[in-house]
């Protein structure tokens, strides 16, 4: 049975290999991944249904390790951003700042 079939409408569609859903091949349904060699646009396999729900269960068995890590950046770069204001005070004073600002507005304060 083929995956891909044109139907009345003129438009292509596709039986997601995940969901097992015909579904228009088009970014109605699909999330583009690049260009052909011949310049058509190149769908990802799986529909974006399926996608949005892989991503949002990895999001939440990953969630802790991945707030860890990002602490672990973010002190890190405040780390480096310390050691070169103590080297050029004057020069990076304004931009530490900004930065600070920045990443407080983004994070939130550093627990």
């Amino acid at each position: 049975m083929p995956t891909r079939r044109v139907k009345a409408d003129g438009r292509i569609w596709k039986i997601c290999p995940k969901c097992g859903i015909d579904k228009p091949h088009d970014d109605e349904a699909y999330s583009r991944s690049g260009k052909n060699k011949d310049g058509s646009t190149r769908y990802y396999t799986r529909c974006k249904d399926c996608a949005n729900k892989d991503a949002k269960q990895i999001r939440k068995e990953m969630s802790e390790t991945a707030r860890e890590r990002k602490k672990r950046k973010m002190r890190a770069r405040q780390r480096a951003w310390i050691k070169l204001g103590q080297r050029y005070p004057k020069e990076l004073q304004e931009l530490y700042a900004e930065e600070m600002v920045r990443e407080y507005l983004e994070n939130g304060p550093i627990p």
